[in-house]
């Protein structure tokens, strides 16, 4: 293959080893060569989805470096080992991806100041930002751009449970054989082993919270146990203290992991739950499509919300500063680190929480929630509920940690998570703006096969945040 008369994509001819385009598919080749294409600026016509191509023209453009090159070396390492017969256009993929991931991890000091300070107050402008990050605006807005772009750092809506008549119910099924599937159960998180856990968030509306408990006895004969829990929103942190700019990665010193735990022994502190909103909510069909894009992105454009839901200019934005106003939709931070790609769940007692929080809030990423049980009984039963994600493998390796050094005394659990799905409340399709209320009928629910929900999730759509 050649390219303004240069020959590129090939081995010395000194060495007379396999040139890199004959081992690569035709389709394996076009990739690669859209990789050059797109950092010369070049027009693409490759794809057969705009989302493929749009990802590629992403990573090449936020890729500090030449992905085209490191790709070139990456591939001519592996055919210098020999025997290698072809390459397919998703082996070539996985590598641009991993090469991405890698690259995209590797944050600036100034992206870790701005990341740290953005999830303490996500709704806060560049000003306020720089100064909370000690940078100057420049830096900051540069900081955050990058972050954008590459999608490390993005804001979505969070609906508002307590304004809209919502509770966040946290069902807890371990060795089930069944999951309960419904429109209001939007996160799942599956934990595979010994014992098989499944951890579903719904939002239920607060009205029909009983009749939703009448579940209860048909999920008891499908699991060894199965316990409900109010959820409270929580809030993500995230903490740069483990990033290495040597090496460069995001491996957890577990050293320091452990003297903390010893660290942290007075038991923790819960208050009284907020009570839960009962007043009458009323919306408009527009409101619930404007509220529908928000939950995806906080930030959007009128222009973007005009294209996606067909709303005049003037509507979208008088109705926009409405829905503000009336605080339905909060600002989330989101931080998607590639190389973060493992998560942990624990649920403690307030002693045990007492011994561990303040070594998890070191972790890269970490989310923390209570969990106050409704069922069996035992109204009252407080918890805390912690998630972290970390890079692939040290999982296991905080879990023994956590196992030396955790009282088992007092009651808990950790254990990596297997896989997740992790999607929307759908407002629009459950909210009846004729009736003023949320959509209900048990008929909404049904049991699936544990391997069916399974087989619908990714460890790439795992949630992080249970908000």
């Amino acid at each position: 293959m050649t390219t303004d008369g240069e020959e590129v994509l090939h081995m010395s001819d000194e060495q007379e080893e396999p040139t890199i385009e004959s081992k690569l598919s035709p389709s394996a080749l076009a990739v690669v060569q859209s990789l050059q294409s797109i950092e010369d600026g070049v027009g693409l016509d490759l794809f057969q989805t705009s989302s493929e191509s749009e990802r590629l023209f992403m990573m090449v453009n936020t890729y500090r470096g030449s992905l085209y090159e490191d790709l070139k070396e990456r591939l001519t390492d592996v055919i210098k080992l020999g025997y290698i017969r072809f390459i397919s256009q998703p082996d070539v993929l996985r590598e641009v991806e991993a090469l991405w991931s890698y690259n995209a991890s590797r944050l600036s000091k100034t992206e870790l100041s701005a990341l740290e300070s953005v999830l303490k107050k996500p709704d806060a402008n560049l000003s306020e930002l720089a100064d909370l990050s000690d940078m100057t605006y420049a830096q900051c807005r540069r900081a955050m751009q990058r972050l954008k772009d590459s999608k490390v750092f993005s804001v979505e809506g969070l609906l508002n449970l307590q304004k809209l008549g919502l509770e966040r119910i946290l069902l807890i099924l371990e060795n089930p054989s069944l999951v309960l599937s419904g429109p209001y159960i939007y996160k799942t998180l599956i934990v595979d082993g010994a014992t098989t856990f499944a951890f579903l968030v719904a939002a239920i509306p607060s009205i029909h919270i009983d009749d939703f408990l009448v579940l209860m006895p048909s999920l008891r004969n499908v699991a060894s146990s199965v316990t409900a829990w109010h959820l409270s929103e929580g809030h993500p942190r995230f903490s740069p203290h483990h990033f290495s700019y040597n090496r460069p990665d995001w491996k957890p010193n577990l050293f320091h992991f452990r003297l903390l735990l010893r660290n942290s022994d007075e038991p923790l502190i819960l208050g009284e739950l907020p009570s839960q909103s009962r007043t009458k909510v009323t919306m408009a069909p527009s409101d619930l499509k404007i509220i529908d894009h928000m939950t995806r992105n906080f930030d959007a454009t009128t222009h973007e919300i005009m294209e996606s839901t067909g709303l005049s200019e003037s509507t979208i934005f008088r109705r926009r500063i409405q829905i503000i106003e009336n605080e339905y939709v909060l600002p989330r931070a989101r931080i998607d680190i590639p190389l973060l790609n493992e998560r942990v769940i624990a649920v403690l007692d307030s002693e045990s929480a007492g011994e561990v929080i303040n070594a998890w809030n070191f972790l890269p990423l970490t989310y923390i929630s209570r969990i106050d049980r409704i069922t069996d009984g035992r109204n009252g039963e407080s918890k805390v509920l912690l998630l972290t994600s970390v890079p692939a493998g040290s999982g296991g390796e905080i879990l023994q940690v956590l196992g030396e050094e955790v009282s088992f005394v007092n009651e808990w659990m950790a254990h990596v998570v297997s896989t997740g799905r992790d999607e929307h409340i759908p407002i629009l399709s459950m909210f009846d703006t004729r009736l003023d209320g949320w959509k209900w009928d048990l008929r909404f629910f049904d049991l699936r096969a544990l391997s069916v929900v399974r087989s619908e999730c990714t460890p790439h759509t795992t949630p992080f945040d249970l908000a």
